[in-house]
């Protein structure tokens, strides 16, 4: 019967089939079910059945703690709920978030040597003057002494000046005659002497003429005398007269 006990007992049994899997029953509802077994009442048999040997009621209780066992396993398995079935779960792929595209600012130009400001149109830039003008010539687009404006690779505007005690009046009519004298043979339009409009405006808070000549191309010249310098201001094709550039680019200047 020693022999007996020790293969078919139930701590034996339960902890051999507990070793199988990673499972561990509490020890809480082990010790229930052991102490439960020894009291479980056994039903009575009469004299004449026949009599069952020390071994089967043994193996009997065995099985019936592995089934108890079981359940109570199953039992924890399903409150525990699954356990990552399947691999990780995947993290969101981050949304790339766009740089914003910086707005172009106009470019705000000061002349050291001519002592002025001007904002320009958005996308023009500036090339600042290589040389002081004397006042005598009617320079152009590409003369050294001016300093030209406009879009990457084009001139829209130019700018001279030079030391002058005359008056307003005066530089203007100096202005429009020395134009016509350097320039109506070399362009080949005869009406540089004869503008086609003239009118007062304000350059930078200042006084200030603006003429306008309609020839061969569009040609505007605004002319004022500020702190003992008489200014220029020219504005050639494709702007036409009285053009809203213009009249927002003289509006802009600073003198200094």
């Amino acid at each position: 019967m020693t022999g007996t006990n020790s293969t078919h007992d139930p701590d034996s049994v339960l902890a051999a089939w507990l070793d199988e899997g990673p499972t561990e029953l509490p020890h809480e509802t082990r010790w229930a079910i052991l102490t439960a077994l020894p009291t479980t009442p056994q039903a009575r048999r009469g004299l004449l059945a026949p009599w069952r040997s020390m071994h089967m009621n043994t193996f009997a209780r065995a099985a019936a703690v592995v089934a108890v066992a079981a359940v109570a396993i199953g039992t924890l398995a399903l409150i525990a709920g699954p356990r990552n079935v399947g691999g990780p779960t995947p993290t969101a792929t981050p949304t790339p978030t766009s740089t914003p595209t910086p707005t172009p600012t106009p470019l705000v130009f000061t002349s050291a040597r001519y002592r002025y400001s001007i904002t320009l149109p958005t996308g023009w830039v500036a090339t600042p003057a290589r040389a002081i003008w004397d006042g005598t010539t009617a320079p152009i687009f590409n003369d050294p002494v001016v300093d030209a404006f406009g879009p990457v690779g084009d001139v829209g505007a130019f700018v001279s000046a030079a030391p002058s005690t005359r008056s307003l009046a005066a530089w203007v009519a100096d202005g429009i005659a020395t134009n016509a004298r350097v320039h109506s043979v070399d362009s080949g339009c005869s009406n540089f002497a004869t503008p086609d409009s003239v009118e007062s405006i304000t350059i930078g808070g200042q006084p200030g003429t603006l003429v306008g000549f309609k020839n061969c191309f569009f040609v505007n010249m605004a002319f004022t005398v500020v702190n003992g310098y008489g200014y220029r201001f020219a504005f050639r094709d494709p702007m036409t007269m009285n053009s809203p550039t213009i009249t927002t680019m003289l509006g802009s200047v600073v003198f200094h």
